[in-house]
């Protein structure tokens, strides 16, 4: 379904990224159940925070540094998944590489609202 988010570029990447978490965590053993679980919600958390954000007409910052810890969080996450020998290097990185892309948006989002 498109609407006026598909437009807001932060929206994208995170879509993308939860289209990739969603892929890699099909080959998580059982055992991490609750790792994969944890990655998956944070990801939809993290969607339901921008949309809530771009929303708010004041006192956006709160909901942005919510956003970061999510992004830290995911982060943790993947790096916890490698550890685990769930994923390998090669996805790590990926991940890694579009939650740094989205932390970037978002700190340029807080240096606009600030300006």
């Amino acid at each position: 379904m498109n609407n006026k988010y598909d437009k807001f570029k932060i929206v994208t990447k995170c879509k993308d990224f939860i289209e990739y978490v969603n892929e890699i965590i099909v080959n998580f053993p059982r055992k991490e159940f609750a790792l994969k679980d944890r990655i998956l919600h944070t990801s939809y958390d993290l969607l339901e925070l921008i949309f809530l954000t771009n929303l708010l007409e004041e006192d956006r910052l709160i909901s942005q540094k919510k956003m970061l810890t999510k992004i830290s969080m995911l982060d943790f996450h993947l790096e916890e998944s490698y550890h685990r020998m769930c994923i390998n290097e090669k996805k790590l990185n990926k991940g890694c590489r579009q939650l740094e892309e989205m932390q970037k948006m978002v700190y340029g989002w807080v240096n606009s609202d600030e300006s």
